[in-house]
């Protein structure tokens, strides 16, 4: 009976110690290509992985998306399993910059927050032919903190600048150039529960640009004149440069 008991014990440490390492060391590229491409469809979104390495807590894919390429690293912090949570720590190398986060997963939230980001514009501006936009200019991102429940967005929290730098943009039938100064934005969560991003130019003592987005999804973004004064765009100068001279109004959930 007792060696009974010895072959059921070995033979249930064995079974667990295979599933384990299963788990540990499953292949990232079968998870890839039997479960997450076929749900996301990237070749419709334009996205083309090339190459994926690793397992499924940790590797690197090859990515290029318009032809812009990059690099992605995830490293998953396993022991946070038991605690209903999973953090995954990503990094992105790419022809327009770096980009450090931490994505954690539970049952009924997702947080994201992005450490740091440092873009270059510049190279974006084929994604925006067709539009007729051309951008310049380096965007940076500094502890921007997401919390999204319920597929709703709840809280945001942090700071992002653009350099400033030139600029093109279709006006009617003619495309304009301009050269605009920095601008710094500020993200927050009101006690109220609503999302406000504030930005402004770096002489400015106003929000140039405001956005809202309260709890139930209606955001709402006023945009003053003293943006088309820097964009060299005409207004009544009866007006003054703090007054909104564009509103708009959607519900986004």
């Amino acid at each position: 009976m007792c060696v009974i008991k010895k072959v059921v014990l070995y033979s249930f440490i064995f079974f667990l110690s295979l599933f384990v390492s299963l788990v540990l060391l499953f292949p990232a590229t079968v998870l890839w290509e039997k479960v997450i491409s076929p749900q996301l469809n990237t070749k419709h979104l334009g996205i083309t992985v090339q190459k994926v390495v690793g397992t499924l807590w940790g590797g690197q894919a090859l990515v290029s998306y318009k032809g812009l390429s990059g690099i992605m690293r995830w490293d998953v912090d396993a022991s946070q399993v038991l605690g209903l949570s999973l953090p995954v720590s990503i990094k992105v190398d790419s022809q327009v910059g770096v980009i450090n986060a931490v994505v954690d997963f539970s049952l009924s939230s997702i947080h994201v927050e992005i450490k740091k980001a440092q873009i270059a514009l510049q190279p974006l501006t084929p994604i925006f032919k067709a539009e007729r936009v051309t951008l310049d200019g380096e965007l940076l991102v500094n502890k921007l903190a997401v919390l999204i429940e319920d597929k709703k967005l709840k809280s945001v929290a942090g700071m992002a600048s653009w350099s400033g730098g030139d600029i093109a943009y279709p006006a009617g039938r003619v495309v304009h150039q301009r050269s605009l100064p920095m601008f710094k934005a500020v993200f927050e969560t009101m006690d109220s529960g609503n999302i406000h991003v504030s930005i402004r130019d770096s002489k400015a003592t106003f929000d140039v640009i405001d956005a809202q987005l309260t709890e139930d999804g209606n955001g709402t973004i006023r945009i003053t004149r003293r943006l088309l004064d820097l964009s060299d765009e005409p207004w009544s100068q009866n007006s003054r440069e703090q007054d909104v001279v564009f509103k708009v109004k959607k519900m986004l959930y």
